[in-house]
This record gives structure tokens, sequence and C-alpha cells, in this order.
């Protein structure tokens, strides 16, 4: 896993922004600031967000398999 400091941190997510989709771009933020993994990421449903709590429930990850995720 590599750490960035602050600034490499907000140079790599100004370069991402103009790179990348928008849902790739905001899994990115998303891994960014709460340190999720990226199969965490990948496995939310909407019904795992707390918007009125401000909390995300990691409740499961996505797997590769022969067949797909």
């Amino acid at each position: 896993m590599t750490k960035l400091m602050a600034a490499e941190l907000s140079e790599y997510l100004k370069i991402a922004k103009t790179v990348m989709t928008t849902g790739n771009y905001a899994a990115v933020i998303l891994i960014s600031y709460t340190g999720m993994r990226a199969r965490e990421t990948t496995a939310l449903h909407w019904s795992d967000v707390d918007f009125e709590r401000k909390r995300i429930m990691v409740m499961r990850t996505a797997i590769e398999t022969v067949g797909g995720h």
C-alpha cells in the first residue's frame, strides 16, 4: 500500500478528476478519504449509506471469480 502526503494526494486527485470517469473518480475519492479497500467500495449498496448520520456501513466485499464478480 502506498501512502501519500496531503500535497501528493491533492495533486493526484486533481489529475484523476481530469482523466477518470465520474464513477471511478467518486470511488477514488471515497477510498482516499475513508480508508476503505477498493473491493469494499465496489460492493457498496445505497442501503449501506446513512446520509443523516454521515456513515457508511461496510457489510461485504467484492470477490473476483472465473465467472465475474
